[in-house]
């Protein structure tokens, strides 16, 4: 009988996030690269990582909308030609039954470069100028072609975007880390564009608040996260070389892996079939006591 684990191998990419949108395919091409070489299965992108973040394609550097599609389907090819699946944030519009709408989007493909299913960021803020999604989808990543001996394996994933995580319990909304845990997922991921480089009281306080959020999400949810964040300015200024607004690593009550918050960093971590099935209660559970 094999002693192999069914593992799945997620690779994150701490990369930078322009405004110019060919600089990003190539930066995005090279994650590729990086994760084929470190035989990732998924590699996981910042939130905006195509694009940038700002979707001004109007009038963005005379870019159009033409111009983001092409681009995507160059990134697409990229990934499926070489068996690579994908988890790639991305500003983008959706022909939905409203119309046409701006979403910001996480976008999973399979390692032939099929699209899975797409996540809608739901705690838009001001800066973000698309509409807000409404509902929090459960992402079924399927089992990845190998030629090993691995047995199989299949992972649930609730995506979130940058906000998604840390701005719900501040406005008292719905947790959708919560929403997470009672529809079954095994894995967070997290694609993040965080505010830096404004003031540093502010700088330091998102610090705190993001990184303290990320620890508590996984340890409350009883589940492993993997977080991405752009690693220059969310204005897409190349010349910053501070800290990322959050830490970009793998969480599972306890930071597991961790990469220095300046630059570009890639990480990968193995995820094994029962640390991803083995639930026990949770420790924020409210106790009933019968009267």
């Amino acid at each position: 009988m094999s002693d192999a684990k069914a593992t799945m191998r997620f690779a994150g990419a701490q990369i930078p996030v322009t405004r110019d949108l060919q600089r990003n395919v190539e930066t995005i091409k090279k994650s590729i690269d990086w994760a084929i070489k470190n035989k990732c299965d998924y590699l996981i992108t910042p939130e905006g990582a195509l694009t940038g973040y700002f979707p001004e394609w109007e009038i963005w550097q005379g870019r159009t909308f033409k111009d983001v599609d092409n681009a995507l389907c160059e990134v697409e090819d990229y990934a499926g030609t070489n068996g690579m699946g994908l988890i790639l944030g991305t500003l983008w519009k959706e022909e939905e039954r409203a119309g046409c709408i701006k979403r910001n989007q996480q976008r999973y493909y399979s390692q032939n470069g099929q699209l899975i299913g797409t996540v809608n960021k739901q705690y838009v803020i001001q800066w973000d100028a698309v509409i807000a999604g409404h509902y929090t989808p459960l992402i079924h990543l399927p089992d990845p072609v190998r030629e090993d001996t691995r047995p199989s394996m299949d992972v649930k994933v609730v995506g979130m975007l940058c906000n998604d995580l840390w701005g719900g319990w501040w406005w008292g909304k719905k947790n959708i880390g919560r929403e997470a845990m009672d529809m079954g997922a095994d894995l967070i991921i997290h694609s993040s564009n965080g505010a830096r480089g404004l003031d540093p009281i502010e700088d330091e306080v998102h610090d705190k608040y993001h990184t303290g959020c990320l620890h508590m999400m996984s340890y409350a949810a009883n589940m492993p996260l993997i977080s991405v964040d752009n690693s220059i300015t969310m204005h897409g200024d190349e010349s910053f070389t501070g800290p990322t607004s959050s830490p970009s690593g793998v969480w599972y009550k306890k930071q597991l892996v961790s990469v220095p918050r300046t630059g570009t960093q890639h990480f990968y971590y193995d995820f094994e079939k029962g640390m991803l099935k083995d639930k026990t209660e949770n420790y924020l559970d409210p106790v009933i006591t019968p009267v």
